[in-house]
């Protein structure tokens, strides 16, 4: 799973950003590959895992730890 399979679970970018407490254009920047416009590889920082999988609890989405550990760079 990366970024842009998140924000679609979670229903768009704008629930993403209410939901992280950041612009919509920092969620954007999320799903655009590393180097394009301030990219972060398709990856979601790991500050936000907590808020990402409550909300998937309480809305029964199936975002797991899983999934979102799978997004982090070898080595961290």
């Amino acid at each position: 799973m990366n970024a842009t399979d998140i924000v679609n679970i979670i229903g768009n970018a704008r629930k993403t950003a209410e939901l992280c407490g950041v612009s919509i254009t920092q969620v954007y920047r999320m799903t655009y590959p590393k180097g394009y416009n301030n990219g972060s590889g398709n990856r979601i920082d790991p500050k936000h895992f907590k808020k990402i999988l409550k909300y998937s609890n309480q809305n029964n989405l199936g975002i797991t730890k899983n999934d979102l550990w799978q997004m982090l760079p070898e080595g961290e």
